[in-house]
């Protein structure tokens, strides 16, 4: 987590400074200069809140492990175990991604499913951001420091959603259930900010950034925005879209 955060950081300040390289996305190049525009916007005018967002937004990692294993099946994995295998590398990395394969670990994420629960599912972020408001009830200097701060906890809750769900779809409906309709206008730019700094801070074993969910959430909001300019087009000359219609144009590809 700790080179995660110092990468996230590191290209933020990048940003800030006007040498990254938002090629990288992928996007076609009124997509990318739409993208870079608002990023390096966040990145600028709300530096101070990204910096405590970035230092937050993992806080309930620990409490949210699990494990996959060889077999595809998975399991809740706490702290404990991951310290005692540390341990028990002594403190080696390699030993410890040994120790690992021979327990049966190929992978460990930070969401616990309905199945795995028993109940409500658990992510990191909304964790987070839940953890965080609940110190804020109990501690006016914190309550004081929150008050607007609600930047920070939408990004803290909705960090990973770019993974969540928009790994595979573009679509205007998921862009409408899980972000329009859950975030201000203002808190959904520092959303997808934040979204990409994730991405922009983790590496693949090649040492590049896979931006695919970020490019299906920009791609997801321009859909989402020529659909709605449509409908209010439709509602001002009398003829509003019946559900059934909107719903398809919500649902349709390569809007």
């Amino acid at each position: 987590m700790d080179s995660h955060l110092g990468a996230i950081l590191d290209a933020a300040e990048r940003i800030r400074a006007g040498t990254f390289d938002f090629t990288a996305l992928g996007l076609p190049p009124d997509r990318t200069d739409e993208a870079r525009q608002l990023i390096e916007r966040i990145a600028r005018d709300h530096a101070d809140d990204l910096t405590t967002y970035a230092y937050l937004h993992d806080l309930k990692k620990p409490d949210t492990m699990n494990v996959e294993l060889a077999d595809g099946t998975q399991r809740i994995f706490t702290m404990a175990e991951w310290e005692a295998i540390v341990a028990e590398a002594g403190g080696d990395e390699e030993r410890t991604r040994a120790i690992l394969t021979e327990r049966g670990i190929t992978k460990i994420g930070y969401r616990h499913t309905e199945e795995l629960t028993g109940g409500e599912a658990r992510d990191h972020g909304p964790e987070g951001a839940a953890y965080v408001e609940s110190l804020a009830a109990k501690d006016p200097a914190v309550a004081a420091f929150l008050s607007d701060k609600r930047l920070i906890l939408a990004g803290v809750a909705a960090h990973e959603v770019h993974f969540q769900a928009f790994p595979g779809t573009s679509s205007a409906k998921q862009y409408a259930e899980k972000i329009a309709a859950r975030f201000s206008p203002e808190e959904v730019d520092f959303v997808l900010a934040v979204n990409f700094l994730d991405i922009a801070g983790s590496k693949l074993a090649d040492g590049q950034s896979d931006y695919t969910g970020f490019r299906n959430m920009v791609e997801a909001r321009a859909a989402h925005e020529r659909i709605t300019a449509f409908r209010q087009q439709r509602e001002a000359a009398g003829r509003p879209l019946r559900e059934n219609e909107l719903g398809e144009l919500l649902n349709a590809k390569g809007l």
